[in-house]
């Protein structure tokens, strides 16, 4: 018998295990859906952050910001556009065909 129990009852003579003890809460963003859900979060104290997908590289060209879930969309061009490239195109024997500048 526990007088601490939501559901305590002094006229009670033995204790049949019924007691409910009310449990401290977990505070914490019981959201499935946020980005930062608590799964043993019993009371929401307005933490959630919703979930943003985008790029979040902020090398690429892109880049959002306001993304917190990269999405695999980021595009990163060449870092220095001015540089040219040789190509040798082989034949079929392995033989240097022409040569193409870009």
């Amino acid at each position: 018998m526990d007088p601490s129990a939501d559901n305590y009852n002094p006229s009670a003579t033995f204790d049949d295990g019924s007691c409910e003890i009310p449990c401290t809460p977990v505070l914490g963003c019981t959201n499935p859906n946020s980005l930062n859900f608590n799964p043993k979060a019993t009371e929401d104290d307005g933490s959630c952050i919703a979930i943003v997908r985008g790029c979040t590289d902020s090398r690429a060209s892109n880049y959002d910001p306001n993304a917190n879930v990269d999405d695999g969309s980021c595009f990163i061009s060449d870092p220095d556009p001015t540089t040219s490239y040789s190509l040798t195109i082989k034949d079929s024997n392995d033989n240097d065909g022409p040569t193409q500048n870009y």
